[in-house]
């Protein structure tokens, strides 16, 4: 989402905006102080961002001395009637943001969980296996027996018939062959349960995955690196001007949207590399282990301040 106050405006309005708003003291020669003024107030803080004012006072100021150390001097006053106003409004915008951070936090967790799982269905699956073969060996076993008994009996048919001791013979090899199959049976059973054991196991990892990987994509996609500057907004009436902050990731995000909104109130537009603060989109900013400027920053505050070479 882009901003609604348009950057390619900025050239046009820039004079007229800091003659009126900001009343620049700039000096024209090579070489001489450049200096710029900003007056603001912070008029409201929404409860959901979990932020106190002395933490967004804080803030705010070091925004601000990232710009002051790139000219001679910014002259900063917080006022009540000042014409800059910033708020930080709480929406569906930080909501998500704060469930992204939850997942965030909690995709480790997750990593593990999935990973228990599939070791967990790793040994099942190999005591499946191992189940599995013994049941073909009883299965085996079974028909050999089965099929050594009928021989006998076909042959001693043959030769007229069992005699008494045969006869108990193959009634004793009937009782084996009955327990093997009803141990067959047994086992037969236990291994659909196993089967259906591993099947339960599977689809629950195949749930956990995709559900990690669809919070992950959604993540990325609506709150990682890449999209627009939608985390704040500067608007401006008139001789006013309203920063909106909407959400952010963490304090060092915050840092950065507040950075980039403010250089649009000093009359900054959008720069073309990727790793400046006032870049259109989020994510290559250099921002660790703290916020930085780049040439092209840099540039720009000191021509809007009219600073010399």
């Amino acid at each position: 989402m882009r901003f609604r106050f348009h950057s390619f405006l900025v050239a046009k309005i820039v004079s007229l905006f800091l003659v009126m708003l900001f009343m620049s003291n700039c000096s024209g020669p090579s070489g001489t102080p450049c200096e710029l003024e900003f007056e603001y107030t912070i008029t409201n803080v929404d409860d959901g961002f979990g932020l106190n004012e002395a933490q967004v006072q804080l803030n705010v100021e070091k925004a601000l001395s990232l710009w002051s150390e790139a000219i001679d001097s910014l002259h900063v006053r917080n006022s009540a009637d000042a014409p800059i106003t910033i708020q930080f409004v709480y929406d569906y915008r930080q909501a998500l943001t704060n469930r992204a951070i939850q997942l965030e936090e909690n995709l480790d967790s997750r990593r593990m969980r999935i990973d228990r799982m599939r070791e967990d269905l790793r040994v099942a699956e190999q005591r499946l296996r191992s189940r599995v073969s013994e049941h073909e060996e009883l299965i085996n076993r079974i028909s050999s027996r089965v099929s050594a008994l009928n021989a006998f009996i076909d042959e001693r048919n043959r030769a007229g018939g069992l005699n008494p001791g045969e006869v108990s013979r193959v009634e004793s090899e009937r009782e084996v062959i009955s327990r093997l199959r009803n141990q067959e049976e047994q086992m037969r059973e236990r291994l659909q349960q196993m089967v259906a054991t591993n099947q339960r196991m599977l689809d629950e990892l195949n749930r956990e995955i995709s559900f990690s990987n669809d919070l992950a994509d959604r993540f990325n996609e609506e709150i990682g690196p890449g999209r627009y500057f939608a985390g704040g907004n500067f608007e401006r009436r008139g001789r006013q001007g309203t920063i909106s902050i909407y959400h952010f990731v963490d304090e060092r995000e915050l840092g950065l949207v507040l950075a980039h909104e403010i250089g649009h109130a000093l009359g900054l537009g959008h720069v073309e590399n990727t790793r400046s603060v006032m870049y259109e989109k989020v994510g290559g900013q250099l921002i660790a282990p703290e916020l930085r400027l780049t040439a092209e920053d840099t540039k720009a505050i000191r021509e809007i301040a009219g600073c010399g070479p």
